[in-house]
């Protein structure tokens, strides 16, 4: 889907697939991407050390072929948008679109969050919705999965694949807590 040929830049991904877009509709969706296409041209290639074959200048990210696979149809017109969407994919996206400065990007990916956090997924899932919500500081979307959280059985095993995305024990423990008051208002 990314083969236009009007396309005036290369994302590169971390592992190495191109990506032609166009600077006018990265620089509408994030200050960051206008912020680097106001500068002059050479600059752009010189710190990217390279263009492709075309003269186009590529601009190498650090995101992986997978994260920018999720991310621009969010802000591509012509790419419809998958759904529904997984907790991984709405993750990739907020993370991308946070260090990019993508705000629209980031509400609607955050809209998405708040959908699992009510669906099914979280009911099935719901550390891994708490995680991803308290990852971006999304206090609502948190409290929707530990709500769902009420329901299953606090298995360290269950969680170990997520624990590594926290930014501290802090969370863990909150949530240990909010479920110990529901437990105790139970009891009372």
């Amino acid at each position: 889907p990314y083969d236009a040929d009007d396309a005036d830049v290369i994302l590169r991904s971390s592992d190495y697939i191109d990506f032609p877009v166009h600077k006018g509709i990265l620089g509408m969706c994030s200050s960051v991407f206008r912020t680097m296409f106001t500068l002059p041209q050479a600059a752009l290639a010189v710190d990217n050390a390279d263009v492709d074959e075309g003269g186009l200048p590529i601009v190498v990210v650090s995101e992986d072929s997978r994260t920018l696979d999720s991310l621009l149809p969010f802000i591509y017109p012509s790419i419809p948008t998958p759904y529904p969407v997984s907790f991984d994919v709405v993750d990739r996206v907020i993370a991308a679109a946070q260090k990019y400065e993508m705000t629209a990007v980031s509400s609607f990916a955050r809209s998405l969050l708040r959908n699992q956090c009510r669906s099914d997924l979280a009911y099935d899932h719901p550390f891994r919705a708490y995680v991803s919500a308290c990852k971006y500081g999304f206090a609502e979307e948190a409290l929707e999965a530990a709500r769902h959280s009420l329901e299953r059985r606090m298995d360290f095993e269950e969680y170990r694949p997520y624990l590594s995305t926290l930014a501290s024990g802090s969370t863990l423990h909150m949530l240990s807590v909010y479920r110990g008051r529901c437990r105790d208002a139970a009891i009372a």
